[in-house]
């Protein structure tokens, strides 16, 4: 069930925003943007200085600075795309985040995209790629893991379900590739967090991660099981 104000972008519609695309930028506020079917995109502008799409936080848009953050959901299906400079989920404190991506043809294009559970937030901060959707990206980094905050958490599933980063992965969540989803990167780290200990857990035949350059694990753990390959 959608809760709070809900954007949908669908039947081919275009949409650009001029700067920043704010998706429940103040504590206690809750949002949805739909960008759903094959032509329907929704834009933020790369020109301008703002060039961010904030999924669950990012203040009102008019300060610079923002300290809390809200709830909120961006899901691109069924071919839909979105396409910004730089992409954050959950920013802020009491931020939560969900960004998924669903269906084949459907795609998220982001040069970097962070992740993470706001400080105080009861429910994980997550990013989901499913039933074909893809992101592609240049980097990524996540994190949240706090005392009182559960991690955020990664998830790509199914088969043709892709994630291609062209540089640094760095994992401070944890992500799970299974029924043969596949994310490729240049570099990958797991472990970006000093309480909780990261997990990158692969499973079932046809799912993959891919380091073309090299990976590191600190302070985290790696499990490969059921056919997955690493």
């Amino acid at each position: 069930k959608l809760q709070g104000a809900v954007l949908t972008i669908n039947s081919g519609a275009d949409v650009t925003v001029g700067d920043r695309m704010i998706i429940a930028g103040n504590q206690n506020s809750q949002a949805t943007v739909i960008v759903s079917g094959a032509g329907s995109e929704l834009n933020v502008a790369r020109a301008n200085g703002g060039n961010t799409l904030f999924v669950g936080g990012g203040g009102n848009g008019d300060a610079a600075l923002y300290i809390y953050g809200g709830d909120g959901t961006l899901r691109i299906e069924n071919g839909g795309k979105a396409d910004a400079k730089t992409t954050r989920v959950g920013a802020g404190q009491l931020a939560k985040g969900t960004l998924v991506v669903t269906g084949a043809g459907s795609l998220l294009n982001t040069d970097n995209l962070y992740l993470e559970t706001g400080l105080g937030s009861t429910s994980s901060s997550t990013v989901t790629v499913s039933d074909g959707g893809s992101i592609t990206s240049n980097y990524v980094e996540t994190g949240g893991d706090f005392s009182d905050t559960p991690g955020a958490r990664i998830t790509v599933t199914g088969n043709g379900s892709k994630w291609v980063n062209t540089g640094d992965f760095v994992l401070g969540g944890d992500m799970t590739i299974e029924n043969g989803g596949a994310v490729t990167t240049s570099t990958a780290k797991v472990g970006n967090s000093s309480i909780a200990e990261n997990t990158l857990y692969l499973t079932d035949a046809g799912s993959s991660f891919t380091a073309t350059d090299k990976l590191t694990i600190s302070d985290g753990n790696l499990s490969v099981a059921n056919g997955a390959q690493l």
